[in-house]
C-alpha cells in the first residue's frame, strides 16, 4: 500500500512540475492614441530576449514559461512601454503607445543690447556656452579657452601679446584692429583676460555688417559679446566652488631623434680627420671661428701641445656628459596648473547679487 502511495505522489509531482514548466501563450494588440493599429512594433521579452513584431493589424503573440517575465513594446516615434505578463487579462493585452514629443533647446543670440532667438537673428554669428568654456582647463584665461572654438577668431602673438582679430589685419594701426568687446550689454575697455572664465555664461561673436548696424563704426572689426552669469533664481544664498589641478609631465628628450654626446664626438673626430675644420682652425686669432672643446683638443693634439693620454681623458669625460639630462634637471620640471574658483549669489524680492573670485597658479614645465 505504501509503495502505491509513493508512486502516486511521484506521478503527481511530475505532472505539477510539467505544469509549472509549461509555456503560456499571450496575445495582444498595439494601437496609437487614436486606436489605430501600429504595424511593425517591436515586442521583446526582457528576460529571454525573445523578439517579435506586430502584424498589419497591430496584433502579436508570444510564449513564456516565467510568469514574472516583462514585455517591452517599442516603435519609432512613440514612447516605449514595459508591462508585466501578470498584468494581462485572460493573457491578452491592449497596449496604447503615446507619441514621443522632442523639444529642441532654443538658442538665444546676444547682440549686446538685446537677446533674440536664433531664427530671428540676422547676419553671421557664432556662439559658445559655459559648458564649452569650462571644459577647456588648459589655461585660466578666457582668450585661450575661446581659441579654436571660433573659426573667425585669430590670435596674433607676433609682438608677445594676444592681439585679437576677427576680420584680419585691415588697418595700419594695431590699436584699431581689435574687435569691440561688450560685457553685459556695455562696452568693455579693460583687459579681457581679467575676466574669470568661470563667471562667463555665453560668448557670441558678431562677424559681419549686422554688428556695425548695432554698434556703429566701433564694430568695424567685429564684436565679441560676453554675458556673465546671473544670480541664482532661488531665494537665499548659493555657493558655487570648483577646483581643478592639471599636471603636465616633463618632455621626453631621450625620445627625440638626436645624437648623444658620444655619437656627436665620433662625428666631430671623423670631420676633423677629413679636414672639415681646417679653414676655421687655421685662421688668425681675430677671425677664428668657434668650435667645440673636442675639436680644440684634437687641434692641440695635432700640434703636439697635449699628449694622446690627455686627449683620451678629455674625450672620456665629455662622453659621460649629456646635455639632455642637464636640460631635464635644470630647465624642465613637471608643470602644475591649479585653478580655484568660488562664487556667492542670491536675491530677494527687490534685488540680486553675484560675487565671484578666482585664483590660478600656473607653474610652467619650463623654468623661466
Amino acid at each position: 500500500m505504501n509503495r502505491w502511495l509513493t508512486y502516486a505522489l511521484f506521478i503527481t509531482l511530475c505532472f505539477l512540475q510539467m505544469e509549472l514548466k509549461a509555456q503560456h501563450n499571450y496575445t495582444g494588440t498595439v494601437v496609437d492614441e487614436s486606436a489605430h493599429p501600429i504595424a511593425g512594433a517591436s515586442i521583446t521579452l526582457l528576460k529571454t530576449k525573445t523578439q517579435t513584431r506586430t502584424d498589419r493589424e497591430g496584433k502579436f503573440q508570444v510564449s513564456a514559461t516565467d510568469l514574472s517575465e516583462r514585455l517591452s513594446v517599442s516603435y519609432m516615434g512613440y514612447e516605449t512601454r514595459v508591462l508585466a505578463l501578470a498584468e494581462s487579462k485572460n493573457r491578452n493585452f491592449w497596449i496604447v503607445l503615446n507619441k514621443k514629443t522632442n523639444q529642441l533647446e532654443e538658442v538665444m543670440v546676444e547682440t549686446g543690447y538685446q537677446r533674440i532667438p536664433k531664427d530671428r537673428a540676422t547676419g553671421a554669428f557664432a556662439q559658445v556656452d559655459e559648458k564649452v568654456i569650462t571644459q577647456r582647463l588648459s589655461s585660466g584665461n578666457i582668450l585661450d579657452r575661446l581659441e579654436g572654438n571660433f573659426s573667425a577668431l585669430q590670435m596674433d602673438r607676433r609682438d608677445g601679446t594676444n592681439q585679437i582679430n576677427i576680420r584680419g589685419i585691415n588697418t595700419l594701426s594695431s590699436a584699431l584692429m581689435g574687435p569691440l568687446i561688450i560685457v553685459n550689454d556695455l562696452p568693455f575697455e579693460g583687459d579681457i583676460n581679467a575676466i574669470n572664465p568661470n563667471d562667463v555664461e555665453t560668448v557670441t561673436l558678431l562677424k559681419d555688417a549686422a554688428a556695425t548696424s548695432v554698434w556703429g563704426a566701433r564694430a568695424g572689426n567685429g564684436v565679441i559679446v560676453i554675458k556673465l552669469k546671473n544670480h541664482n533664481k532661488q531665494e537665499g544664498t548659493a555657493v558655487d566652488f570648483s577646483s581643478n589641478l592639471t599636471i603636465t609631465a616633463k618632455p621626453d628628450l631621450m625620445y627625440l631623434p638626436k645624437m648623444s654626446s658620444a655619437e656627436f664626438i665620433d662625428v666631430e673626430k671623423m670631420l676633423f680627420d677629413k679636414g672639415f675644420y681646417n679653414t676655421i682652425l687655421n685662421g688668425t686669432n681675430s677671425n677664428r671661428g668657434i668650435v667645440s672643446p673636442v675639436v680644440d683638443g684634437l687641434y692641440d693634439l695635432s700640434k703636439g701641445l697635449i699628449t694622446q693620454g690627455e686627449m683620451d681623458a678629455r674625450i672620456e669625460q665629455y662622453m659621460t656628459q649629456d646635455y639632455r639630462k642637464d636640460l631635464l634637471r635644470y630647465v624642465y620640471r613637471n608643470g602644475i596648473l591649479s585653478q580655484n574658483n568660488i562664487a556667492l549669489s542670491g536675491h530677494d524680492e527687490q534685488s540680486g547679487y553675484r560675487v565671484g573670485i578666482g585664483y590660478n597658479r600656473n607653474m610652467l614645465s619650463k623654468r623661466e
